[in-house]
């Protein structure tokens, strides 16, 4: 049923119930409907049709029965790779702390007050409040 086909009845309803539903012979399978579409949606629906057309083909390929995986193994490819990723990352952490150690300033002094004292940053709201207004209207 195409918008040309479309009667002053078929237009959406305004009680939320939309179009009426197809009939089971008119209704269009999933391919239909994702051939009839554009962008993002379309982009994944091809995707996903190619990765299952190549696996459908390795598993025929295959000389394996029913217990065929196509992959890697675990061991060692994946635990090597994630142990390789993850010691590069510790090694970056460990470099940037041992070249670049925190500032330590000058110990604090209980006798002297800043110039300017600053809230913590999650109570800025809160003293954004007060400049609203008065604080005891008369």
């Amino acid at each position: 049923m195409t918008e040309d086909d479309r009667t002053p009845d078929d237009s959406g309803r305004t009680d939320g119930s939309g179009l009426p539903v197809a009939p089971d012979g008119e209704t269009p399978t999933w391919r239909e409907r994702k051939e009839r579409s554009d962008g993002l949606s379309r982009l994944t629906y091809e995707y996903f049709e190619r990765s299952r057309r190549e696996d459908q083909d390795l598993r025929q390929e295959s000389d394996y029965v029913e217990r065929d995986v196509l992959g890697f193994p675990t061991w060692p490819h994946e635990i090597i790779r994630n142990l390789s990723i993850a010691s590069f990352f510790v090694g970056i952490i460990l470099f940037l702390s041992a070249t670049m150690p925190p500032h330590i300033g000058n110990p604090a002094n209980p006798s002297s007050t800043p110039a300017i004292i600053l809230p913590d940053w999650y109570l800025y709201w809160s003293f954004g409040l007060l400049k609203l207004g008065p604080l005891n209207p008369d």
